[in-house]
């Protein structure tokens, strides 16, 4: 084969290559342009969450303080993960700031962001959270602590824990108010 004719190969392959990541960006694109359904989380991977098991995690407070789920044992536990480069993550986060400031007295929120160091720092976390004016305690997930715990692979993600540490209900995807209210129901 003639080295015009080993270039011309090589030519079409790219070609075909470059058309083919360009459809499945356009497709990725599309799955994540904003809709209310949960978003695939290629990095976090993990087995699924058994019935009623809860797991302890180890997650960094805003002082960057180690914080375990079982340091509150004795009250009930809400926790969310999230990030902030997700829209249905981001579009629930008013009702619980709402809800945090109508029952954190009674009921330990944990808005535990999922901070990988590259898209979604503790800095840009801190700074997205003031820029909105959120009270709520966030989270941070630098060492994927909890990740591997619940094997989160969509975001957002909410447990309701009882004050035993039980797991009574888990929800993925975004939650309505009415939504988020029936499952702080269950603890309250």
């Amino acid at each position: 084969m003639s080295k015009t004719s080993k270039l011309i190969i090589a030519i079409v392959l790219l070609i075909g290559a470059f058309a083919a990541a360009t459809v499945v960006y356009n497709k990725s694109a599309d799955k994540y342009s904003g809709s209310d359904e949960p978003i695939t989380l290629s990095e976090y991977r993990g087995g699924a969450i058994s019935e009623n098991a809860t797991k302890d995690f180890t997650v960094y407070n805003g002082s960057l303080e180690k914080v375990s789920l079982y340091s509150f044992r004795g009250k009930p536990v809400i926790v969310n993960f999230w990030a902030t480069w997700c829209p249905p993550c981001r579009s629930e986060l008013g009702f619980f700031e709402n809800a945090y400031l109508k029952y954190g007295d009674d009921i330990v929120f944990m808005m535990v962001d999922l901070t990988d160091g590259g898209r979604e720092t503790v800095d840009s976390v801190k700074s997205f959270v003031k820029s909105n004016g959120y009270t709520f305690p966030v989270y941070y997930d630098s060492d994927r602590s909890a990740d591997m715990a619940y094997g989160i692979q969509y975001v957002p993600m909410t447990l309701v824990i009882s004050p035993d540490m039980e797991l009574l209900s888990s929800h993925t995807g975004a939650l309505s108010e009415n939504e988020l209210e029936e499952l702080i129901s269950l603890v309250k």
